[in-house]
């Protein structure tokens, strides 16, 4: 298993939150993932270690999050990046530049929702991200 370390060590408390939500001691939730034993998955927690690609993925499965909810930071991050980016190339290109800023800086719920023929079936997707979001900004 390789592991890419955190310089910043910013726990991750959206991977605990979303384990202890769904009642799994750590110990459970390191065995599906394959691990022996728990010491990665609080390496990953405490922000010390970041999961490989296939890890990240079975840990949005396993918690029924979105990976962009359960790694938040690096997707503010990635869109912080390739923001900057796309703005370097807006001078050749200014409608795909525009268009790709808009797709880069909207929720991935908001553009399922604008894509959608049937909203019905993501609404309560939708609701419980926008209240994670309010339950967040509450707190700050």
């Amino acid at each position: 298993m390789k592991t890419i370390q955190n310089p910043a060590k910013v726990p991750n408390t959206a991977l605990w939150r979303a384990r202890r939500k769904n009642g799994l001691e750590r110990k459970q939730a390191a065995w599906l993932l394959g691990h022996k034993n728990s010491d990665a998955l609080a390496r990953y927690e405490r922000g010390e270690a970041e999961p490989n690609f296939d890890n990240a993925v079975k840990l949005s499965v396993i918690y029924g999050w979105s990976l962009e909810d359960l790694f938040p930071l690096k997707y503010a991050g990635f869109r912080q990046e390739l923001s900057s980016k796309v703005t370097a190339i807006r001078s050749r290109s200014p409608a795909s530049a525009d268009s790709l800023l808009h797709r880069i800086n909207t929720c991935s719920y908001e553009q399922t929702l604008l894509e959608s023929s049937s909203r019905a079936e993501f609404l309560p997707h939708v609701r419980d991200h926008v209240t994670k979001l309010a339950r967040l900004l509450a707190g700050l």
